[in-house]
């Protein structure tokens, strides 16, 4: 039997920091209990340890993976180092430009946003405001406008360059 020696995909929670304030989440007990993000370049190098591994596809997440003011150095590390990636998401702060970004690199599989239910309302309370149930599905549509996978009706994946 062989045994497998590395994983072949890793999830990545690279910050704590979140622009909402669900009702459910585990990250926050109070508005101030946010730790402090691990520096970028630490980032990098983890994930150029991944690709030495043979890592296949990192999951990155958050918090809220968009607070990151880093983001796009952190896919370019993944990107450099042959892995495909997901975002998971709470939608609000995907834009156009990010979108047309997140395409461009080829890696990408998709981005999955979460939503709380059908209702705006039901949704907007667990998220801690009203409009972030639009805010939500307007990041789903501005994700998908480049030929993002989104989880509702997308195109096939792109293929491995």
């Amino acid at each position: 039997m062989r045994v497998m020696k590395t994983p072949k995909s890793v999830d990545l929670a690279i910050t704590n920091r979140c622009n909402l304030r669900c009702t459910y989440c585990s990250h926050f007990t109070s508005a101030s209990d946010v730790s402090h993000d691990l520096p970028t370049d630490e980032w990098i190098q983890f994930i150029e340890e991944l690709g030495d591994c043979a890592v296949l596809s990192v999951t990155i997440s958050g918090g809220e993976a968009f607070v990151h003011q880093d983001l796009p150095e952190i896919i370019d590390a993944v990107v450099a180092n042959r892995m495909r990636f997901n975002i998971l998401s709470n939608g609000t702060l995907i834009t156009d430009d990010m979108a047309a970004y997140l395409a461009s690199t080829g890696r990408c599989d998709g981005v999955q946003v979460s939503i709380d239910g059908s209702e705006p309302v039901f949704h907007d309370s667990c998220r801690g405001g009203s409009g972030n149930f639009d805010k939500a599905v307007e990041g789903i549509r501005t994700a998908g406008a480049p030929h993002l996978r989104t989880g509702a009706g997308d195109p096939a994946p792109p293929q491995c360059p």
